[in-house]
């Protein structure tokens, strides 16, 4: 016969742990509970629910990037005017704009107006808010990262305005774009 040893340590403890503690204590602050006055059962409402976070998660693509199956017809986007040829053509309308105002303080120096400095500030950010665009549509796709797509886009809007509000303080602090360039120029 084996001699029986005494167990030191149960398997489980009894004793509670202090996160164990403090959970148990809470818990009946943070739940409520009530008897439906139809119903016979209790109902217990949780007042804080965990977070979901399942939309911050990376949607798989599809085999060969096929959504449905290999016979179906090609059901093309509803038209957008703006996000098609329109936008297209005002970006070409910002670049062609931008080259003579960049070529203005070359011409008569660095005396420009106010008017026309500010202007060329605003339309080199929209030429910029275009071409980051474009990268983000290109790069982090709405079908696969989600709202991750919407996130970049919400931040580059963001960047944009405080840009244009950087133009307006450079505006009226400073002298201008061209004067603030013509001085990290000369220094």
């Amino acid at each position: 016969m084996l001699p029986i040893r005494p167990i030191l340590f149960p398997l489980r403890p009894t004793t509670l742990t202090a996160t164990s503690a403090l959970r148990t204590s809470i818990s009946p602050l943070l739940t409520k509970s009530y008897q439906c006055p139809n119903q016979q059962q209790q109902r217990t409402i949780k007042f804080f629910k965990k977070p979901d976070f399942s939309g911050f998660k990376f949607k798989s693509d599809p085999p060969g990037h096929i959504i449905g199956t290999v016979n179906e017809p090609f059901v093309p986007p509803p038209p957008d005017e703006y996000h098609g040829s329109y936008h297209w053509a005002y970006e070409k309308i910002v670049t062609l704009t931008m080259i003579p105002l960049m070529a203005t303080p070359i011409v008569t120096g660095i005396a420009v107006p106010p008017a026309v400095d500010a202007l060329c500030g605003v339309l080199l950010l929209l030429h910029a808010k275009a071409g980051f665009t474009s990268c983000i549509v290109d790069y982090i796709p709405l079908r696969k990262f989600g709202s991750w797509h919407k996130l970049a886009l919400g931040l580059l809007s963001l960047g944009t305005w405080l840009g244009i509000y950087g133009v307006y303080v450079i505006e009226t602090e400073e002298n201008g774009i061209f004067n603030l360039l013509h001085q990290i120029w000369v220094s």
